[in-house]
């Protein structure tokens, strides 16, 4: 289902007419409806990307120069959510070192330099310790941070079979403002999450990957 359609199936639930899909000035407008649905679109992606991340998860690598202790890291965006990272020295072969969250002033502890043991981010950096003598890769795992899409575009990180959910918050959103009835649309959307999480559960392994625990993403 392209964005657009979700509109139209917007407005068929409101029950509002789709006469210039393009250029609509109904009530309300299409600028209107398209933030609804990107609004219920970014919640759909943080109620998949908190239970089951390995849906979205995304991988980066980025090399660090010797005596370095931190990764910049504006390549994922500053409110992607990291799941795990791990490094290794540049040219290695061996299985990556998997880097434990801290908070900055766990720093204290450790040695100020060898091999990474711990990260902490701050904003857009990812700082290390022990910051590496040597340069080393960090292979980052990372949720990227929800972006909109355009009318004749698609969302990929749902199954099309289920984009329909889309639009059904939306309105229910919509709706919930209004002050309107939303028993049987909230009863709708219920039984759709509910499909959504057994049908993305059953194709992705229980790895354990959160964002409570010590793989958690810590903001100082």
């Amino acid at each position: 289902m392209i964005f657009s359609e979700m509109r139209r199936t917007y407005k068929q639930l409101m029950a509002i007419r789709d006469d210039d899909p393009a250029a609509d000035s109904g009530d309300p407008p299409n600028s209107v409806i398209n933030a609804d649905l990107h609004a219920a679109a970014r919640h759909m992606m943080t109620e998949i990307s908190g239970t089951m991340p390995e849906r979205l998860l995304t991988r980066t690598t980025v090399t660090v120069a010797g005596t370095a202790d931190y990764v910049t890291l504006t390549s994922i965006g500053a409110m992607s959510k990291i799941a795990r990272v791990a490094c290794r020295p540049t040219g290695s072969s061996a299985d990556p070192i998997q880097l434990r969250a801290v908070r900055q002033t766990s720093f204290l502890n450790l040695p100020a330099e060898g091999t990474p043991e711990v990260y902490a981010r701050l904003a857009d950096l990812l700082y290390v310790r022990p910051k590496p003598a040597s340069s080393f890769d960090f292979i980052i795992d990372y949720v990227p941070d929800y972006s909109a899409i355009a009318d004749n575009a698609t969302i990929t990180w749902l199954p099309t079979r289920h984009h329909e959910i889309i639009p059904v918050r939306a309105v229910l959103l919509r709706k919930r403002v209004l002050g309107d009835d939303t028993r049987g649309l909230q009863q709708t959307y219920d039984e759709m999450l509910a499909a959504v999480v057994a049908d993305l559960a059953e194709s992705i392994p229980d790895t354990g990957v959160n964002y409570d625990d010590n793989l958690g993403d810590f903001y100082e």
